[in-house]
């Protein structure tokens, strides 16, 4: 992803993600206070429809006064000499106060009944409203009593005043419908100002009348009973169970909000009934303003919400590719200046810092431009120097081994020679050979050297049994190891592992470790062995070839030194063991080409191991998954046909061929007088065709990996058609039709007929 993308997104994400957040925590807040408020609304219209109740009750309360101003005669002369009053009397006396209170309370039909009472609470003469005539009449049924408490408090009043009662829920509301819900008002009656009161009068009402008319009201008991009102819809029916999950929400005692699958209602605890729980007032409302509402300010939320996150991507865009423009021209800078020798010149506009960046790196270009042409111009004088270097080697080495066969061969004629010499000419003779032997081996390792360092050190890649090539170095050097009184031993696998390799690079560093070995053990025994290896890279390099001894050993401080060129652990082994010191340097590098390395396990006094690490393909540097230790066999083929000379010398390079078929292929065509190399992918076929001039064929194994020859044709097609290399596909039958479109085509694998064929008639 490229960093302008990068710094969009972050851009974008930092300057929405709070846009975000504010709006997913405040928007519920928000509906859920619009919603508060809707429900507010709704019960300030519901308390409304009931202010009329409590206007209603504060006449009452004056009428109360009124009637304990004005009691009924009767129970002031019982109260003051009962035994002297007439029944008579007070039987006409309450005849004319029955008429007056009946012309007094008319209309007032909430007024269901009137009692007086004495102060022990009996109660002296009642009046109730008869439900035909609707007159407030005497009838032998006794009165409603207030509660003792409530009288008591009641006489305690000073003057005219009047106690309100707890509202009673009648339980005969079923046989009386016109009085289901009453309120009682006592007010005590005094005979005169500053006189103890003598009883009581209470005035019954019923407010369950005036709920009964309120438009769409649903009334119930605490228990969920339905009122007697005309709005109720089924009156034997219990409103809990016709909400389901209305008697949880009505334990608060609050208001409440009962959303149903038939509406919603709006519950409201109105009056605070005798004993406990409350009489409930709900009214259905309509939630469909709400909603829309609700609807409409969603949608303006989130177009606000996508206005401005399109708002910050325009931001974020605008300042993304701003800062992209200064990264690419940074980065196009630093890139010339890394990859030229030429100097280059930043020039941005903007704030005081920017401008002293751009100033400090067009000064850093310069300067390391400067320094590279300088570097490049030391490293053209080194590269002289060491080319100098080893062509002086590589002359002098080569006059060197003239003379010096010239002394071994004539020291080794006199040394021979049967005629008798003296026992010191006999001793300088195997001096002069000893020395001459040293110097001829002083002289390849440095001719060894020279070619290595020039780079004309190649590969002969075969078929190598490394079982037999360990056992004929065995054999070879076996006899310095008995002189010397040492035992080596040879420790091989019971499989033959077969390898592409150069056996006598493999067996140049298996020699080089054993003479060092050889030189550097005064007792005990040294071991090669061949091993699979078990590490972590036995992916890449599957076997090794280990030369471990009992001898001095190195110290860990000093075992990096002992793989450079002249070099050993310290002075004094040098002068103690001898050697030139290349042994270990070459081998290292020999190894290299190989494609492997060498590793050295060693404690001081307990000898070394020097590990040869191969792959299965020698300088393959990403071994197949295949590359492990193989058994295979070639099996006996008939001889090649006769090759014409036109195919003697061609360079072939195998691309994509697995182990079995690489073998094959590559013996078959060696015997033909090709020069064959191999690659394992894209990558290495166009490095070897790089680094190889003049190869003219590409054989591409398509069966593991479809996509090789399509890629490959298309890194051909920018080669001059002079010297673009020819296509060969090795497929399966059933691919050779698409193939065709890219390559000339053989089934795999080729018949050496076929094979023949096609290389011969491009």
């Amino acid at each position: 992803m490229k960093l302008r993308t990068q710094i969009l997104l972050l851009l974008f994400f930092f300057g929405l993600t709070p846009l975000l957040i504010a709006a997913i925590i405040n928007f519920p807040l928000l509906i859920g206070r619009l919603e508060g408020f809707y429900q507010q609304a709704y019960l300030q219209n519901l308390r409304a429809d009931f202010s009329d109740l409590d206007q209603h009750l504060a006449s009452r309360n004056t009428l109360a006064r009124v009637i304990a101003r004005l009691p009924e005669p009767g129970i002031l002369l019982f109260n003051k000499d009962a035994e002297g009053a007439e029944d008579a009397d007070i039987d006409k006396a309450r005849v004319r106060y029955t008429e007056w209170l009946n012309r007094l309370l008319a209309n007032e039909y909430d007024i269901i009944q009137i009692s007086f009472v004495d102060k022990k609470g009996v109660p002296r003469f009642w009046l109730e409203r008869d439900a035909d005539s609707l007159l407030l009449l005497p009838t032998t049924k006794l009165p409603e009593e207030p509660p003792r408490a409530m009288l008591d408090e009641a006489l305690r009043l000073p003057g005219p005043a009047v106690l309100l009662g707890p509202v009673r829920l009648n339980p005969d509301y079923h046989d009386d419908p016109r009085a289901f819900l009453n309120l009682q008002l006592v007010s005590p009656i005094h005979p005169g100002p500053g006189t103890m009161p003598v009883g009581a009068v209470v005035v019954t009402l019923d407010i369950g009348g005036i709920a009964a008319i309120s438009p769409g009201t649903l009334w119930i008991t605490p228990d969920g009973e339905y009122l007697p009102t005309a709005q109720n819809p089924r009156p034997d029916s219990n409103a809990f169970d016709d909400f389901p999950g209305l008697r949880e929400k009505l334990t608060s005692s609050k208001v409440t909000l009962y959303e149903g699958p038939n509406g919603d209602i709006i519950w409201v605890p109105m009056f605070q009934i005798e004993g406990s729980g409350s009489i409930w007032a709900g009214r259905f409302v309509d939630p469909s303003p709400m909603a829309r509402f609700k609807n409409e300010l969603t949608l303006r939320v989130f177009g606000v919400v996508l206005l401005l996150a399109a708002t910050v991507w325009l931001a974020a865009s605008w300042l993304s590719r701003k800062v992209g423009r200064f990264s690419e021209s940074l980065t196009r800078g630093v890139q010339h200046v890394l990859e030229g020798d030429e100097s280059v010149e930043f020039s941005w506009q903007g704030s005081k810092e920017l401008e002293q960046l751009s100033q400090d790196l067009s000064a850093l270009a310069r300067k390391h431009a400067q320094n590279n042409r300088e570097l490049i111009e030391h490293a053209r004088e080194l590269e002289a120097s060491n080319q100098y270097k080893s062509e002086f080697l590589a002359n002098a080495s080569h006059e060197l081994k003239t003379p010096l066969n010239s002394i071994l061969l004539l020291s080794k004629l006199v040394a021979e020679n049967a005629n008798p010499r003296g026992k010191e000419e006999q001793e300088q003779l195997a001096v002069i050979q000893a020395a001459s032997q040293d110097l001829k081996r002083l002289i390849d390792s440095l001719l060894d050297l020279t070619r290595i360092e020039a780079g004309r050190m190649e590969l002969v890649r075969e078929e190598v049994e490394l079982a037999p090539l360990l056992e004929s170095l065995y054999r070879l050097l076996k006899p310095q190891f008995d002189a010397k009184g040492l035992e080596l031993v040879l420790d091989l696998p019971e499989e033959r592992p077969i390898i592409i390799s150069d056996a006598d690079k493999i067996s140049q560093i298996v020699k080089n470790l054993l003479s060092n070995a050889l030189k550097f053990t005064e007792q005990g025994r040294v071991v090669l062995a061949l091993r699979h290896n078990a590490g972590d890279d036995a992916e890449r390099l599957p076997l090794v070839i280990s030369v471990s001894d009992t001898g001095i050993g190195i110290p860990a401080d000093k075992q990096h030194r002992i793989f450079n060129e002249f070099t050993q652990a310290d002075g004094t082994t040098h002068r103690r063991y001898g050697g030139s010191g290349l042994g270990l340097s070459i081998s290292r590098s020999l190894a290299g080409l190989l494609g492997g390395y060498i590793r050295l396990s060693s404690q001081p006094g307990e000898g070394s191991c020097f590990s040869l690490y191969l792959p299965y393909l020698a300088g393959r540097q990403n071994m197949p998954r295949e590359a492990h230790v193989h058994e295979h066999r070639f099996e006996e083929e008939k001889a090649p046909p006769p090759v014409e000379d036109a195919l003697r010398g061609r360079q072939i390079l195998l691309v994509g061929a697995d182990v079995p078929t690489l073998l094959t292929l590559t013996t078959l065509l060696r015997d033909w007088g090709v020069l064959v190399q191999a690659a394992d992918n894209l990558d290495e076929a166009l490095e070897a065709l790089h680094d190889e001039q003049g190869m003219d064929t590409l054989l591409v194994d398509t069966r593991h990996d479809p996509t090789l020859l399509p890629a490959l044709n298309k890194a051909l097609a920018t080669y001059p058609p002079a010297t673009r290399p020819r296509l060969i596909a090795l497929s399966d039958p059933a691919d050779i039709e698409a193939n065709q479109a890219f390559a000339a085509t053989l089934s795999a694998p080729p018949s050496a007929e076929a094979l023949c064929a096609i290389l011969k008639n491009p």
